[in-house]
């Protein structure tokens, strides 16, 4: 019999925050819940077309990660729907996020995130604080 080393992972995170260095938030901040990522879900990003792009894979898995956000036009809450997903993603999913290093776009800190079990295990300290920067 194995014994478990482990624990199991809620379906999603708390609430995650990444300050942009963006004009497109006002706030420029986009705050989100993940759904977890592992390397199975990446390979799904990667596909098996000639004309793979990583940039591509990445985006994909980073949209299909977020499961809950707080965006809104004019104060009007914007339904997450896969449409809207896409729609209002792709133009912050480029900007880079401060506090994270040099580089560091929204899209790939979501993927960072979104595969770090910390993020999604009960009374974790990252759970407790609202999550990353």
């Amino acid at each position: 019999m194995s014994n478990v080393k482990y624990r199991p992972v809620e379906p999603l995170s708390d609430w995650m925050e990444y300050k942009l260095k963006t004009k497109e938030l006002d706030p420029p901040v986009f705050r989100c819940r993940l759904r977890p990522v592992t390397e199975l879900n990446m390979m799904d990003g990667i596909g098996l077309a000639p004309d793979f792009k990583m940039g591509r894979a990445t985006q994909e898995v980073a949209i299909e990660a977020v499961a809950e956000w707080d965006l809104a036009v004019e104060g009007i809450p914007i339904p997450l729907t896969p449409e809207n997903k896409r729609g209002w993603l792709v133009p912050i999913i480029a900007e880079e996020v401060e506090g994270r290093g040099p580089g560091i776009l929204l899209g790939i800190a979501i993927v960072q995130d979104a595969q770090s079990r910390e993020n999604f295990l009960k009374n974790s300290p990252a759970s407790s604080g609202g999550g990353s920067q």
